[in-house]
Parts: C-alpha cells; structure tokens; sequence
C-alpha cells in the first residue's frame, strides 16, 4: 500500500492567513489551478494510484475530485476522519487576530481545539482501516497537509508496511 498525501488547493482564507480547521472554505481560482497543475504532474509520476479520498470538506473535495478527473481514477467517498484539526474559536482568525484575542501562547490554551492525541487517533484509525480495506492499493489522500499528516507520518512509518509520501 503506498498513501500520497496531498493538500487541498488555496482558498481565499488561505491567501488572508486565516485559519480554516473545519469551517467549509471553498477553493479559490489559483487553488483550482493548483489541483490541475498537481493532477498533470502526477501523470508524469512513477506510480500508479488506484483512487483518490478527501476529507469531504469542499476545498478537499474539489481538489480530489479535479485529480481524480484528470488521472482518469474513481474517487471514493468522503472520508471525515480526513478532516483538518478543529480550532475552535480560532477558526477564521489570523495570527495576528489571534494573538490580539488570546494572547501568543492562544495554542496552549483550550479554546475548542482539538488535541494532537485526537488528530492522531483519527488519522491513524483511517490509516489502519484503509489498510485492512486496500492493502494492495496506492492511494491519493486530500486533505490539510500540515496537522494531520505530521502527527500520523512518524507512527506509520515505523508501524507498518504502508508507504507514505509527503508532497
């Protein structure tokens, strides 16, 4: 099994600062862009990719569903596991927004966020599951690249015989 990681294409949110977590942004025109740009340099690629996920949220949605277009795979249902990490009463702050608000230390504090043992648990039940349901299969996954995909990448790499590549 080999997992491609994949972030989602900009939103205007992105472009402002702001912190999206589960709040549903759409992508903008350049992260329309992106995804196709992604999808013809996939073509050019070694490895095959049997289907492409997403966390279901639009932005991920949509750029999955441009990839999968253009590689000519299925793209399986929305997967909320996927998901980016819930910030709270964060979400849609910028930093400096958030620093004004909560102060610099705003992440240690609890303000609706979701814990790196809760991301964690999520990716790695998803990470397991799909293991048990595809252990043959190359998969693209669409989600927010940051959060999620560092705090599951160590553990599957020393845990399993599934490949993980961070783009």
């Amino acid at each position: 099994m080999l997992i491609g990681l994949v972030r989602h294409g900009l939103t205007d949110w992105n472009a402002l600062g702001k912190i999206q977590g589960q709040t549903d942004i759409p992508l903008n025109e350049e992260g329309r862009h992106q995804a196709r740009l992604l999808a013809k340099r996939l073509q050019q690629e070694p490895y095959h990719w049997d289907f492409v996920i997403s966390s279901g949220l639009s932005r991920a949605e949509e750029t999955a569903t441009i990839i999968a277009s253009e590689l000519h795979i299925p793209l399986a249902s929305p997967d909320d596991r996927l998901r980016e990490r819930k910030y709270g009463q964060v979400e849609g702050l910028t930093a400096e927004e958030r620093e004004s608000q909560f102060g610099p230390e705003w992440h240690l504090q609890d303000l609706g966020q979701e814990s790196d043992l809760e991301l964690m648990s999520r990716g790695l039940v998803f990470v397991d599951d799909m293991w048990r349901k595809h252990p043959e299969s190359n998969i693209l996954v669409v989600s927010m690249v940051g959060s999620w995909h560092s705090s599951t990448n160590w553990f599957v790499r020393a845990t399993t015989d599934v490949s993980v590549i961070c783009r």
